[in-house]
């Protein structure tokens, strides 16, 4: 019995050992920036919601809001760093930056 393809098999790669680590290429080297910006989060209050907000100061390698938001260590990193780890907060985001400043470039390469 042979296996037939479907329309997305060539697309999608399904075993999970083809994963290839990002590689560095030679002399490439990732931004470091300086963020003065506003944090928010609901906590839970009763049956309904709170929210709060905060205005802080990081350094990051993300280049872009949608970065930030996205990874998940940054988001723990951010939350612990401000006492926000009991399990009534959610919605947990940085809302607005005011300014950005870079400070230099690493040669560690993450995104």
């Amino acid at each position: 019995m042979s296996e037939e393809k479907g329309p997305l098999d060539e697309h999608f790669d399904i075993n999970p050992n083809s994963a290839k680590p990002v590689e560095k290429k030679e002399g490439e080297r990732q931004m470091i920036y300086f963020y003065e910006a506003r944090i928010g989060w609901r906590k839970k209050k009763g049956n309904g919601y709170t929210n709060h907000y905060k205005d802080v100061e990081f350094v990051s390698r993300a280049a872009t809001l949608e970065m930030m938001n996205t990874d998940p260590w940054f988001i723990a990193e951010i939350m612990a760093s401000n006492g926000l780890t009991g399990s009534n907060i959610s919605n947990f985001g940085v809302i607005k930056v005011y300014k950005v400043t870079e400070l230099g470039d690493s040669l560690y390469y993450k995104y």
